[in-house]
């Protein structure tokens, strides 16, 4: 099989990180996540530092995964790509590094999301952020949820070859 991107694309709580996991297990791709990523330099979920520090990462981690497909390696970015133009960066970088382009988007309604969300706050280690009520009804406004026309500039999803 050809090296493939998977990228995610959903807000908090939606199961970006869990499919992220299924998918790399199950095609062998390294698995990239930007919170992961900001948590472990940061040495803590510090938000405040975190959110600016995003938009330097990201680019930095997407020209990684570049590398990684142009050697025939698969990767799941696991970021939230949650505008079109992130979706759009993310696809035409797998393109020229001559990988197939998955989108996994999931988008549960926002009651979903906020007990999800709830229920990972209320359990919250050292290894995710802290995200209140008033911001996941914010940012529900800010997703840019994927048409239909946007959609059919990906790879249609497949199974492992083992399956």
């Amino acid at each position: 099989m050809s090296a493939t991107l998977f990228l995610m694309c959903g807000l908090p709580g939606a199961g970006k990180t869990t499919l992220s996991h299924e998918l790399a297990a199950d095609h062998g791709a390294l698995r990239i996540s930007s919170d992961e990523w900001l948590i472990d330099l940061l040495e803590g979920p510090h938000r405040e530092l975190a959110d600016p520090m995003r938009l330097q990462l990201e680019p930095l981690l997407l020209a990684v995964t570049v590398r990684i497909l142009s050697l025939g390696g698969s990767v799941v970015l696991d970021f939230g790509s949650w505008h079109r133009a992130q979706r759009d960066r993310a696809r035409a970088a797998g393109r020229v590094a001559g990988a197939r382009v998955e989108l996994h988007v999931l988008n549960p309604p926002l009651d979903v999301l906020r007990e999800r969300v709830a229920a990972r706050n209320a359990g919250l280690g050292t290894r995710t952020f802290q995200i209140t009520d008033d911001e996941m009804v914010q940012w529900v406004d800010l997703f840019e949820v994927p048409t239909e026309q946007e959609l059919t500039l990906f790879d249609p999803h497949v199974s492992p070859s083992w399956e």
